[in-house]
């Protein structure tokens, strides 16, 4: 008896892993793509606006980000800091995912942007800097998603 009752604990268990009910299961990631382009364009409105408290809705609170020709920063604390003191030359930003993988919880994003830097005395445009991105996405208690890892490099001539 005791082995039946095994058996059909270990079956429903199994089907349960296995049917089709399962979120990680039924979970595409270009199902999210959406919802990350939105998030994408939270950086355009934080940066046109020079809002940090947008910044600060798009990192997980102990997020890091790796910019190009600079040291990694831990936290969100820190990385608000950087972009606030990045508005006086950041004046618009875009970004365009290129790839969307991963699952349920962490979801990471490809893509490429640019951004348009400016002369902080004059607001005279002094150069268009191109990238290419990485962005490590978690999902939050509340089914946001939130950046955990941020990252870009310069690519090659892609200066105007």
């Amino acid at each position: 008896m005791i082995k039946m009752k095994k058996f059909y604990v270990t079956a429903i268990l199994l089907y349960l892993g296995c049917s089709g009910t399962n979120e990680y299961v039924n979970f595409r990631p270009n199902d999210q793509v959406e919802t990350i382009v939105r998030c994408d364009q939270k950086w355009t409105d934080a940066v046109q606006k020079g809002d940090s408290n947008i910044i600060a809705d798009i990192y997980d609170r102990d997020a890091h980000y790796v910019p190009d020709g600079f040291k990694a920063l831990h936290g969100n604390k820190e990385i608000i800091r950087y972009w606030y003191e990045s508005f006086a030359v950041i004046k618009d930003i875009r970004l365009y995912l290129e790839s969307l993988e991963g699952n349920r919880d962490l979801l990471y994003e490809t893509g490429t942007g640019y951004s348009l830097l400016v002369n902080p005395k004059d607001n005279r445009k002094l150069d268009t800097f191109r990238f290419k991105y990485v962005n490590v996405w978690k999902r939050q208690p509340d089914d946001r998603y939130k950046v955990v890892v941020d990252t870009y490099n310069d690519i090659p001539g892609g200066r105007e």
